[in-house]
């Protein structure tokens, strides 16, 4: 599972996330993608994000997704 912030140095997370999904060999990641941005939250699940968690992070909800995505997953 990768936990992914819209906010980076040098590209925003959609662009992560569109290159990983585009990738075969990491196209199967789950993503998790994080932001204080609330409006982006369907963007990122249209891009394939497994997830959306909102900031500030509260680590029993990032736990509870990660649990579920993971889940979901196996």
């Amino acid at each position: 599972v990768v936990l992914l912030d819209y906010d980076l140095p040098d590209m925003d997370g959609f662009a992560v996330l569109t290159r990983m999904k585009s990738n075969s060999d990491m196209a199967a990641i789950p993503v998790v993608f994080c932001s204080g941005h609330y409006e982006i939250e369907r963007r990122a699940l249209e891009l394939g994000a497994s997830a959306f968690v909102n900031k500030p992070l509260d680590l029993p909800d990032i736990v509870e997704r990660l649990r579920a995505v993971l889940k979901h997953k196996s």
